[in-house]
């Protein structure tokens, strides 16, 4: 995964539209304005109250999770905020603390954090064409 889309405020769309994911081969690299996907499956009486409890605990905050539930358990999409490597040990842990019940955990793989429309409104407003850099420490101020 290399990128969520779109990567900017979404202008003058007449609605909020789809997002999508753009995905490719390569090596990823944080930014520090990061979030990371992850796939899990697990067996029915794992509430996802505890799947978000469990990631929290271990310093993990989950900031989407959406589920498919069916008679074996659930798969479910997990986004976590900032860049978690595969070998991150706070993965075991979470492995070990739902045990057997966990399925299995697959990372997807990771993406810079959407720019924020008031970034684009600061280069727009800005009386010179302000770097990329500016932009997003104005907005943040």
């Amino acid at each position: 995964m290399i990128a969520r889309l779109p990567f900017g405020a979404r202008g003058n769309a007449r609605s909020d539209g789809a997002d999508a994911l753009a995905i490719g081969r390569g090596s990823e690299q944080p930014t520090g304005q990061d979030r990371t996907l992850f796939a899990a499956e697990y067996a029915p009486d794992i509430s996802r109250g505890r799947i978000v409890s469990t990631l929290s605990e271990l310093g993990l905050a989950c900031t989407s999770l959406t589920s498919s539930e069916h008679a074996d358990g659930a798969h479910t999409l997990i986004e976590i905020d900032g860049f978690v490597a595969a070998d991150d040990p706070r993965l075991d842990g979470f492995r070990a603390q739902l045990g057997k019940a966990l399925h299995r955990v697959l990372r997807l793989g990771s993406y810079a954090v959407p720019l924020p429309a008031a970034v684009f409104a600061a280069v727009n407003t800005s009386s010179r064409a302000a770097a990329p850099a500016e932009a997003i420490a104005a907005a943040k101020a």
